[in-house]
């Protein structure tokens, strides 16, 4: 009996303190539901979602994915809560290829790594290739043909 009155105690006294909060929280859009968007696609969007995606997974699994899998490996940690069902995948895509084609790819140098233990921070992680095709991977600079983001996050100019 006397621990069910200290329980309704404590929560009749954290009703009264944050009862305010809650109620301010809630006007401010706390508990609507949050409206869903397409996601329209640019170059430094994409890469810095990629970045970010990677971080997260390296985070994770104690190292950035694979090469030959870095596409699946990031996919379901891109930012896409507020997007509607399939505009997630737009940032697997470069802005202006058709439809099937990616046109992103990862630098081997960097593949099954902690970032921290690439030498060359500045070497491009995720460029845009060449290369269309999903899970695309080479050095950085054959099939590099434009906007790039390096290892330690910095956006890199287009090289033609």
């Amino acid at each position: 009996m006397f621990f069910g009155v200290g329980v309704a105690i404590a929560l009749g006294y954290a009703g009264f303190r944050f009862g305010p909060d809650f109620v301010v929280a809630a006007r401010n859009g706390l508990l609507s539901k949050q409206e869903k968007h397409d996601y329209v696609a640019d170059r430094t969007g994409n890469l810095k979602a990629m970045y970010n995606a990677l971080l997260l997974y390296q985070e994770s699994e104690g190292q950035l994915p694979h090469a030959s899998g870095w596409m699946e490996a990031i996919e379901n940690r891109l930012n896409t809560a507020d997007l509607k069902d399939g505009q997630a995948s737009k940032k697997l895509h470069r802005p202006g290829r058709s439809g099937n084609d990616f046109g992103y790819a990862m630098n081997n140098a960097f593949s099954a790594k902690f970032l921290a233990d690439v030498q060359d921070q500045k070497a491009p992680l995720i460029y845009e290739s060449t290369q269309t095709q999903r899970n695309a991977s080479g050095d950085g600079t054959k099939d590099r043909d434009g906007m790039a983001i390096s290892g330690s996050g910095e956006l890199l100019p287009a090289t033609r």
